[in-house]
């Protein structure tokens, strides 16, 4: 009888993990380890693909300005191509533009051979009693470092430019009547700097 009751046991023990081993292989989905499918998951957007893609170009390179020809001993440059009107007063050089809305003009002026200062000194000297005066970073301009500044009246704004070792300043007048954007006043300005030669001292 003891014999018979541990055989009995030890079946229903074997028949209990037969059981118990079917249904664990298929409570698990084969789904559940499948690699994920390409990108549908991680780029929603499809955005993904394009991140990489260099965006345009932020300036286009600047069109040096086509028009009239100036120059001194010490420098030439030209204006834009509707600056058509040129003359010269009190020793300076112009070209200049009548509209309607004001005058854009280029100049060359002479400081005179005597003065000698360095570009902060000249910077200061050419803003002096000027309206809204200001001195701006030194600009890299035909292989020399050249001073900048602004300065205001009631119609326009006027950038002035000038180097070591050359008794002159380049100045840029932009009509403000009525106001441009500040893009256009740049490309002026930019397009007439881009033809900038300096001769020799």
């Amino acid at each position: 009888m003891p014999s018979s009751a541990v055989r009995a046991a030890l079946a229903a023990v074997v028949l209990a993990l037969a059981a118990s081993g079917c249904g664990g292989g298929d409570s698990t989905p084969a789904a559940d380890s499948a690699p994920p499918t390409s990108g549908s998951s991680a780029d929603p957007s499809g955005e993904a693909a394009t991140a990489s893609t260099p965006s345009a170009s932020p300036t286009p390179s600047v069109e040096p300005a086509t028009g009239q020809l100036i120059e001194t001993e010490y420098v030439s440059l030209r204006g834009m191509p509707e600056w058509t009107s040129y003359y010269d007063d009190l020793g300076i050089i112009r070209l200049s533009s009548e509209q309607s809305s004001g005058r854009d003009a280029v100049s060359i002026s002479h400081w005179g051979a005597g003065i000698r200062a360095n570009l902060r000194e000249r910077a200061r000297m050419e803003i002096e009693g000027k309206s809204q005066g200001r001195v701006l970073q030194p600009v890299e301009l035909a292989g020399h470092r050249w001073f900048h500044v602004t300065y205001r009246d009631a119609g326009s704004v006027t950038h002035a430019f000038g180097t070591d070792g050359r008794p002159l300043a380049v100045t840029i007048r932009i009509a403000q009547l009525p106001r441009r954007p500040e893009a256009e006043q740049q490309r002026i300005v930019d397009s007439i700097l881009a033809t900038v030669t300096l001769k020799q001292p």
